[in-house]
């Protein structure tokens, strides 16, 4: 490495982050083979040893049932949230309707992932998301203006009533509650 380091940080277990000179950026993780998740065995860069001494399978990083009950989990939470959404762009809070809109598109791309059996499920979308949902959930980033939040939370929840069975690969689908939910919410609004 010819580029000098110019700032290090460690995550407290065996991961650094390391800043050269250049501004380029380095992310480093230990893991011993024994500990190491299947995604990070078909991944794994050795330092010493051989590729052959590695264990064939990586320890399961979440198991299917942990998958099916996040997956209802973020599906129950998507029209309570955009419910929340509304109401604190009503009450002029900005701020907490911005951020909890980014929770919904960082659901979408984990229930992207998750059902599709990645333990790295936002690296998951962002790198192998068709092209047409990625640029979908892409405009549904906002500024801090209500306008702007209103429209970026009526383009997710339109993207995700009109792709929940595809997003999530036939797992999930709507409910009329559900529904229910979200047509009050995008009449409140539009009106």
């Amino acid at each position: 490495m010819t580029d000098p380091t110019l700032l290090v940080t460690r995550d407290g277990g065996g991961g650094a982050e390391i800043v050269l000179t250049s501004f380029d950026r380095i992310d480093i993780t230990f893991h011993r083979p024994e500990d190491s998740k299947a995604e990070v065995l078909r991944d794994l860069v050795l330092l010493r040893g051989e590729r052959a001494s590695l264990p064939e399978q990586g320890k399961p990083a979440i198991t299917p049932d942990t998958v099916e009950a996040r997956l209802r989990r973020l599906h129950e939470k998507f029209p309570i949230s955009a419910l929340q959404v509304a109401a604190n762009l009503r009450r002029g809070r900005l701020w907490y309707a911005i951020t909890l809109l980014e929770d919904m598109r960082r659901w979408v791309m984990e229930i992207y992932g998750l059902s599709r059996g990645s333990t790295l499920p936002e690296r998951y979308f962002v790198k192998l998301a068709e092209d047409e949902v990625r640029q979908a959930l892409g405009e549904t980033l906002t500024t801090y203006r209500p306008d702007s939040i209103s429209a970026g939370l009526l383009r997710v929840i339109e993207l995700y009533r009109s792709r929940c069975v595809w997003l999530s690969n036939g797992r999930l689908a709507m409910t009329p509650e559900q529904e229910t939910v979200f047509d009050h919410v995008v009449a409140g609004l539009t009106s």
